[in-house]
């Protein structure tokens, strides 16, 4: 009886076993007298017996070790590696992982340490995080609206949604299913309380225009998604190394760059200024940007760390029994048929390729507004181009003093104001439209706009001699041409559907050099001063002047009067606010009046309530307000009583 040999075995196909010493392929081994018993921390043990002695055994060149002295020689045995597809680069992938780890000195102890810090700033219901949230996207809400880098980046600065998300990439990497079902929670319900607050700030504004700080993240493009990919790797990298304190959202850099609470409040402006869907949309799509490039990034540090090694899950699977088993969500889960899927869920491969296919999502909104800026880019520089050199070769002594360029998606819109040595002939208008038109491929509308110079001025002067001239333009023209500037950056940057401008007045000032603004409203409240420097901030933007002086004046758009029952006159005390009506009707000829009365005894003229009728009649006679300003209506009130409201007309 042959002795038996011990020998440390690794499983493979029979034919994987290389060819015995003759050549030719080794048959089976035989199944006879084959044992198998587990040794601790050395694989599998497999006992032979009976094998003849020139047999050959396929195996992984593990060494051998005999177990019983035996005079018979051992079985020889050949080292094969193995020729499966990828072992290769599975082993490359393997070392370059350890070495990472090592290099960043995150060992089988600290890998657990970074679980439970994830693990710790994904947790629900923890009133620090929501304190965090309520605060960031307040602070991130009112510097949007109000146009303050500063304020926004300290809203930045918060950054509590880091958390759940870089837990929702190690869920990714370890295949997590609890950790994972946790961190989406937290994320979902943290984005929708942060668009439904920044909804309700906007609301409760009085002002809707949206300021650049808003309109800059409504455009993301690759830029942003690149930006977010690193950010989130060094975020998981952070972590792994312990940060500052071991926190997450210790990490002001990260978050100043990734900027996750921003994009919330432009959405939630969005829908607070009523459903505005171009600002709801390219505010979503950058935040979905960031988040989805947050979690692919730092699921890659956390797979280069070796975080899902089978000794780092077992060790996480104890902690969560001991910590997590009085745990609501943990509970629920177990009660649930996905109580399964507490383990590891779902294959590596497919797991990265549902953040691939999630990243492919967001990456194809982004390229095509990538292009559509570049695109943008090229027009202007073709633009450009082509007008300098159409002034250095015909006109080279133009200086050109401004520029406007409106881009459409039907044609291209150029405005030119300069400064023309000479006259600029049409000729050469219409050939630098077609040079433009042809290179760019879009109908283009050209304007330009010719400044008369000092020297020109000077000549002119001269020419004129002690004669006064004429002036250029009437005043009623200038005025004119003041209000077509100042009507566009009033639509822009006044609340209009809060509180419609019933005048304006612009004071002049020679000494000081300053343009004071005065606009009188109709409001229920005051704008506040929080509105009313949002408001001259946005103009003085518009308007291209820094040494613009807002003033602002509201009129209640609401009187009510008290009037004795079935009396035929006025008291004293209902005249002196008719008297203020017709003092401010007199001011502003554009604003009507409606008058409310009870509906009850309508025996005044055309049916009118009395009530009704003596106001009329009062505003005809005393405030020498024209009768087609005012209108009758019966309206639910007491007999002792009229309303008059304010209004303007619907715009021509």
């Amino acid at each position: 009886m042959a002795s038996p040999v011990a020998v440390r075995f690794i499983w493979m196909r029979p034919a994987r076993c290389a060819a015995g010493t003759n050549g030719a392929p080794s048959p089976p081994p035989p199944t006879r007298g084959l044992s198998r018993r587990r040794a601790p921390e050395h694989g599998s043990l497999l006992r032979l017996t009976g094998l003849p002695p020139d047999a050959t055994f396929c195996g992984a060149g593990l060494p051998m070790t005999d177990s019983t002295p035996s005079p018979e020689p051992s079985p020889k045995l050949t080292r094969t590696e193995p020729s499966r597809p990828g072992y290769a680069a599975m082993r490359t992938i393997n070392l370059l992982r350890r070495t990472f780890a090592r290099l960043l000195q995150v060992d089988d102890e600290r890998k657990l340490e970074i679980y439970k810090t994830v693990f710790r700033n994904a947790e629900i219901a923890d009133l620090n995080y929501w304190l965090e949230i309520l605060f960031a996207i307040g602070i991130a809400t009112l510097g949007l609206i109000m146009n303050s880098p500063a304020i926004v980046i300290g809203a930045m600065l918060l950054s509590p949604l880091m958390g759940p998300i870089i837990a929702s990439g190690l869920a990714v990497a370890l295949g997590d299913f609890y950790l994972g079902i946790r961190a989406l929670l937290n994320v979902v319900l943290s984005s929708f309380g942060s668009i439904l607050l920044a909804a309700l700030i906007t609301w409760m504004l009085p002002f809707r225009s949206p300021t650049n700080e808003i309109l800059s993240r409504v455009q993301p493009t690759l830029l942003d998604l690149a930006v977010a990919v690193m950010s989130g790797m060094i975020g998981a990298i952070v972590v792994c190394r312990g940060g500052q304190g071991g926190g997450v959202t210790a990490i002001p850099g990260v978050a100043v760059a990734v900027a996750l609470m921003p994009p919330l409040g432009v959405v939630g402006f969005g829908v607070g200024i009523g459903w505005e869907w171009p600002i709801i949309r390219g505010g979503g799509l950058l935040y979905l940007t960031n988040l989805v490039a947050i979690i692919f990034s730092s699921f890659l540090v956390f797979f280069s760390v070796r975080m899902d090694t089978a000794s780092v899950r077992r060790r996480i699977n104890e902690w969560l029994e001991t910590t997590e088993k009085d745990e609501r969500l943990f509970e629920a889960i177990q009660h649930t048929p996905l109580r399964g899927l507490l383990g590891r869920v779902g294959t590596l491969p497919r797991r990265i390729a549902a953040l691939l296919i999630f990243l492919v999502l967001v990456a194809v909104p982004l390229g095509r507004t990538l292009n559509q800026l570049r695109e943008e880019a090229n027009i202007r520089r073709i633009v450009l181009d082509e007008l300098n050199r159409t002034l250095r070769g015909e006109y080279p002594e133009t200086e050109i003093v401004h520029q406007e360029i409106e881009i459409h998606p039907s044609h291209v819109r150029v405005g030119i104001t300069a400064l023309f040595s000479q006259r600029f002939a049409e000729d050469s208008r219409v050939r630098l439209r077609e040079r433009i038109s042809s290179r760019i491929g879009r109908p283009v509308q050209l304007s330009l706009y010719e400044v008369a110079t000092r020297d020109e001025l000077h000549a002119l002067a001269s020419a004129t001699g002690s004669r006064v001239a004429a002036p250029v333009e009437s005043f009623d023209v200038f005025r004119e041409r003041l209000w077509e500037r100042l009507q566009p950056a009033l639509a822009t940057a006044w609340p209009v559907e809060h509180a419609p401008l019933a005048g304006y007045a612009v004071e002049l000032s020679s000494e000081a050099g300053e343009i004071v603004l005065q606009l009188t409203y109709l409001a229920e409240q005051e704008l506040g001063p929080l509105g009313e420097q949002a408001v001259a901030r946005s103009l003085r933007e518009r308007l291209g002047s820094d040494r613009i002086t807002l003033r602002l004046e509201r009129i209640a758009p609401t009187w009510d009067i008290a009037l004795p029952s079935r009396s035929r006159t006025l008291a004293p005390a209902a005249r002196q606010p008719l008297n203020a009506l017709s003092e401010i009707l007199q001011r502003f000829p554009r604003l009507r009046c409606v008058v409310l009365a009870a509906s009850d005894a309508a025996d005044g003229r055309d049916g009118s309530p009395p009530g009704a009728e003596l106001v009329h009649r009062y505003l005809v006679e005393q405030g020498k307000i024209a009768a087609e300003r005012i209108e009758l209506r019966p309206g639910s009130l007491p007999a002792d009583r009229v309303r008059v409201q304010l209004v303007l007309p619907p715009p021509q």
